[in-house]
């Protein structure tokens, strides 16, 4: 698996090569860890 690369406009990626389920999984997993790190509600 590649890396999964953010830019300025957001992630770019080819749909189904690299803009995949487990791919878009593994960023929202990323996502929730990161918010609930901060310890803050989330509104």
């Amino acid at each position: 698996m590649d890396k999964i690369k953010f830019g300025t406009d957001g992630w770019r990626a080819i749909i189904s090569d690299e803009f995949t389920f487990e791919n878009v999984g593994i960023v929202a997993q990323a996502v929730a860890d990161f918010i609930k790190a901060q310890k803050k509600p989330v509104y």
